[in-house]
């Protein structure tokens, strides 16, 4: 038998790319998004009676995953697990759940805290968290027993890099430090499905697209240094060609900056 499936919502923030969400519910609690009902089916009746619960269950598809994996490397630990041993987005059924904070119902709206949802992920259902029910004090946690807990780190940006990102911000319209600082928070360390390698000073670089971020990590404090173009000297000139449209972006940033 084969099931389809109707979206009744989508999620409304500015993050479109994944790696601006953390991968799962609880490390960033302040992220905050809309989830927008669909118009014209009565939803607002439906939603009736939901105001008042603390937390809600969101029933969501991971559009953006194509293929799945029976394998999976996760972002906590070394070694790879089965896929339904995980939370990965990439499933036979692309279909995830998130217990999420629910701050207030406003109509065909509801808008949320502690999420881990891109822009535009479509919701097929929200159901109330009941803690009676729904949670389970000391179960046993599989091989997340042996891996350690996910605490953020305290982004520090020097001077410098503030000013270059603000430039970046201000002159070319690009959020670099929105696209990065998630990960930068959550997952700075150099891991098999990251771009993020340990350098001889025993700094950190990172690819996050096009551009280079530098760093140092002392406890649990991130140091962002430098900023930097991730091109060579071929592409800016024009003699090799880039995929991404952003050379003039770089140009800009080196003829301010002068590296």
């Amino acid at each position: 038998m084969e099931y389809s499936f109707k979206p009744v919502a989508y999620i409304r923030n500015d993050c479109r790319e994944f790696y601006q969400v953390p991968y799962q519910v609880g490390i960033l609690p302040e992220m905050t998004s809309v989830v927008e009902f669909e118009n014209g089916c009565n939803y607002e009746a439906a939603l009736k009676d939901l105001e008042g619960f603390q937390r809600i269950w969101i029933v969501f598809v991971f559009d953006k995953a194509n293929t799945w994996k029976p394998l999976i490397q996760p972002p906590r630990g070394n070694k790879k697990v089965g896929v339904f041993a995980c939370r990965s987005p990439h499933r036979p059924n692309p279909v995830g759940i998130s217990a999420v904070e629910l701050l207030k119902v406003e109509g065909r709206k509801l808008w949320i805290k502690n999420h881990d949802l891109l822009d535009g992920t479509p919701i097929l259902d929200i159901k109330p968290y009941i803690p009676e029910v729904d949670s389970y004090e000391n179960s046993e946690m599989g091989w997340l027993s042996e891996v350690e807990a996910t605490v953020p780190y305290e982004l520090q940006p020097s001077e410098k890099v503030r000013e270059r990102l603000q430039f970046l911000k201000d002159s070319c319209g690009y959020d670099l430090l929105g696209l990065a600082e998630v990960n930068l928070r959550t997952s700075p360390l150099p891991r098999p499905n990251n771009r993020i390698k340990q350098q001889s000073d025993g700094s950190y670089k990172m690819a996050m697209k096009t551009w280079r971020l530098i760093y140092q990590i002392t406890d649990r404090k991130l140091f962002l240094n430098e900023v930097k173009s991730g091109y060579d000297q071929e592409t800016l000139s024009g003699e090799k060609k880039s995929r991404w449209d952003d050379v003039w972006m770089h140009q800009k940033f080196l003829e301010e900056f002068g590296e």
